[in-house]
């Protein structure tokens, strides 16, 4: 991927980020509709990658065949994003974002 479009991806991620990580009700949004969400941050996945939305809203990019080299790094770049967006989500559903670390030795 090219260090402008990497540079503009990136900028607009830390937005989504940053808001993620300070408004839970922004939060639960993007966990609820990744995609949705990020458009609103002018984000999209690159025209003809497929997008599959499977069991508890995950999200399967598949590029197609003969992907030119530029097309999988953006690919890469979307699929980490993405997986962090779950991630975030593993963290609501247990109950543990933020809070501590519990142990049952003592200390």
């Amino acid at each position: 991927m090219k260090r402008a479009r990497k540079e503009e991806l990136d900028g607009k991620w830390k937005k989504v980020a940053t808001r993620a990580v300070t408004d839970d009700k922004f939060k639960d949004k993007l966990v609820a509709d990744p995609l949705k969400t990020l458009g609103e941050f002018d984000l999209s996945v690159p025209e003809n990658v497929e997008v599959l939305v499977g069991h508890a809203n995950t999200i399967t990019l598949v590029e197609p065949k003969d992907a030119p080299e530029e097309l999988s790094k953006e690919v890469r770049w979307w699929r980490v994003r993405l997986d962090m967006i779950q991630e975030f989500g593993k963290e609501e559903r247990s109950g543990t974002a933020g809070g501590p670390i519990q142990d049952d030795e003592d200390v």
